[in-house]
């Protein structure tokens, strides 16, 4: 228990903050049983390519479905939207093992434009080593913007046409409001509110990493490495990658419901 919930995150801080707290060099570790490492510099070392691929998707995936949600509701029973809709559907039905192996033999085997195969050892170095990790990290990206984007953009849409024709917005125009004000300044505040649950929910996601995308493409992420644990019955590393998870669950809980104040000034913590 003292090596779990003491040792560790101090151990932890240390490695991320590089910070020295006490004498690390004499605390027990947490080890795995399987490379006999201490686990924590497992996580440590395999967190930025889960970042650099999970984290990214993840923000893309926001980027897109908010502007194609309010426009969709906006724009209810349009052209726009009905492709909107369709996309949407595809994107969340089809797995992401089906649209990465759809995506490397297009883009990979076909046309040669990138590579299908993660490089963990590349390192960005300058300008042409950063457009290397960019065309590498297109496709799994790609690939997990789409599925999110296509969540994000129906629960968006759903929630503006719930609030496009209530009372508020009725008053909002009649006040003689511009449309552009009743939307991002009425309409959208309002809206935000359960997309915020979900976006702040699919965070931990992103440290979790995507298990399948990243075995597809090969990236050494903690979504691999979990996998791994688990084949090899590693417990140590298993628990404490689930406890992590399980900790960052309950924090961004909190922060989704500490921004509903922001977002909607009749809600109140006392």
């Amino acid at each position: 228990m003292e090596q779990f919930f003491v040792n560790e995150p101090l151990n932890f801080i240390e490695e991320v903050t590089g910070l020295q707290i006490g004498d690390s060099s004499s605390r027990l570790r947490v080890r795995s049983w399987d490379t006999r490492s201490p686990v924590v510099d497992l996580i440590v070392e395999r967190l930025p390519q889960t970042l650099w691929v999970v984290g990214l998707s993840y923000v893309v995936g926001i980027f897109v479905a908010l502007p194609i949600g309010i426009l969709s509701a906006y724009k209810q029973y349009s052209w726009f939207d009905q492709i909107g809709t369709f996309v949407s559907m595809v994107g969340f039905s089809v797995p992401t093992f089906f649209t990465g192996l759809v995506a490397i033999i297009f883009f990979s085997v076909m046309l040669s434009w990138l590579p299908s195969i993660y490089d963990t050892t590349h390192e960005v170095t300058g300008l042409g080593s950063f457009w290397v990790q960019m065309k590498q990290i297109a496709m799994p990206v790609l690939v997990l913007a789409f599925y999110n984007a296509a969540q994000l953009s129906r629960f968006m849409r759903s929630s503006m046409l719930e609030n496009l024709n209530l009372d508020y917005v009725r008053t909002a125009r009649a006040k003689g409001l511009r449309e552009r004000a009743v939307i991002f300044l009425h309409i959208l505040r309002n809206s935000l509110i359960p997309v915020v649950t979900m976006i702040a929910l699919g965070v931990p996601t992103i440290f979790s990493g995507a298990i399948i995308t990243e075995q597809i493409f090969r990236v050494n992420g903690l979504g691999q490495l979990l996998i791994i644990a688990i084949q090899g019955a590693d417990i140590p590393l298993v628990q404490t990658l689930t406890f992590l998870f399980a900790i960052l669950i309950v924090l961004f809980n909190l922060i989704a419901d500490l921004l509903y104040a922001a977002l909607d000034p009749r809600i109140k913590f006392t």
